[in-house]
């Protein structure tokens, strides 16, 4: 029974409503909202030009053509903040994809702190599942930055998806 009730404080404590997620995140912790149509924000300056611009040609024909937009950041540091709060905070803050169908997908890199995310809009959730994401974020992203290789990894991870 005690076992019972710890894993039920648990769920509770990870389903709380979004607002006492990320609700001591400060907007003048996150960047600011960019114009739209740019993709990818390398703050931490771990991409190649030639990826950045690849990337953003992929997003941009990919949003022309199913209307879901990815928006690829790394940033510098996540400012003490758990990567899950600071995600969801910077996806609604910059208002990636379309605000009625919320199918945005935000794939943040935190290279200091060795942490990713892949953050879904609810309008996505059924075609990009957490386990979809963890799957990606496992097997494509990780192996590729264990070799220092966040422009091969980031690409694939784009293209699985896009998939």
């Amino acid at each position: 029974m005690r076992k019972f009730l710890t894993s039920v404080a648990l769920l509770v404590t990870f389903t709380l409503p979004a607002p006492f997620a990320y609700g001591a995140l400060s907007e003048s912790d996150l960047p600011a909202a960019p114009s739209r149509n740019i993709y990818v924000f390398d703050f931490a300056e771990v991409l190649s030009d030639e990826t950045e611009n690849f990337l953003h040609q992929e997003l941009s024909l990919l949003e022309t053509e199913t209307s879901t937009e990815i928006a690829v950041v790394s940033t510098e540091s996540l400012k003490g903040y758990p990567i899950e709060e600071y995600s969801i905070a910077l996806a609604r803050k910059w208002g990636i994809g379309d605000k009625k169908s919320d199918n945005g997908i935000l794939v943040l890199v935190a290279p200091n702190e060795r942490e990713i995310r892949i953050e879904v809009g609810y309008g996505l959730e059924g075609a990009v599942t957490d386990a979809h994401t963890s799957s990606i974020i496992n097997n494509v992203v990780i192996p590729g930055f264990k070799n220092n290789d966040f422009d091969g990894g980031l690409i694939k991870a784009v293209g699985a998806l896009d998939s």
